[in-house]
C-alpha cells in the first residue's frame, strides 16, 4: 500500500524519487527480516525417534537365602532380564519361601513364571514382552542342561 502512495506522491511531485526508492528498499528488508524471524521461531527441536533397545540377558540364579540372593534375582527382573531360578539345593521350607517371594515380584513387575522342572526346582521367569514356546520348554525340561549337579 505504501508503494502505491509513494508512486502517487512521486508523480505529483510531493516525494523525491530517491526517497521513494530508499523507503521501498527499507520496507523490503523489513519484510525479509520478519519472514526470516517467523521461520526461525517455527523451527522446533529435532529429536531422534529411534530408541536404543537393549537385548535382555539370561541370568541363572541359585538362591539359598531370602536375603541378598533374592535381591539379586529381583534386581535382574527389574532390568527386564530373563532369569532361570534353581532352588533344588535349598531346604524345602526355604525353597517354598523363595518361590513365594519370586511369585510376588513376578506379579509386581508384570513378569511370567513357568516351571521348567518341578522335581529339580527349576523355574523360568521372563519379562512381559518375552514369551517362551512350549516346544522349547519341553526340550529344556527333558535335557540335562539345567542339571546343576
Amino acid at each position: 500500500m505504501s508503494k502505491m502512495l509513494n508512486k502517487i506522491f512521486g508523480t505529483i511531485g510531493l516525494v523525491d524519487e530517491e526517497q521513494m526508492e530508499e523507503k521501498e528498499v527499507e520496507l523490503q528488508e523489513q519484510e525479509e527480516e520478519e519472514q526470516f524471524e517467523m521461520v526461525k521461531e517455527t523451527k522446533g527441536k529435532i529429536v531422534s525417534i529411534k530408541s536404543k533397545t537393549i537385548a535382555p540377558k539370561i541370568v541363572v540364579k541359585n538362591p539359598q537365602t531370602l536375603g541378598e540372593d533374592m535381591e539379586d534375582l529381583i534386581d535382574a527382573l527389574k532390568v527386564k532380564n530373563i532369569v532361570i531360578m534353581n532352588i533344588a539345593d535349598a531346604e524345602k521350607n526355604i525353597a517354598r519361601r523363595l518361590l513365594d517371594a519370586v511369585s510376588g515380584a513376578v506379579y509386581a513387575l508384570d513378569c511370567t513364571l513357568q516351571k521348567i522342572d518341578n522335581e529339580r526346582g527349576i523355574y523360568l521367569i521372563t519379562p512381559k514382552n518375552i514369551e517362551i514356546e512350549n516346544e522349547l520348554k519341553n526340550l529344556l525340561s527333558r535335557s540335562d542342561i539345567f542339571s546343576m549337579e
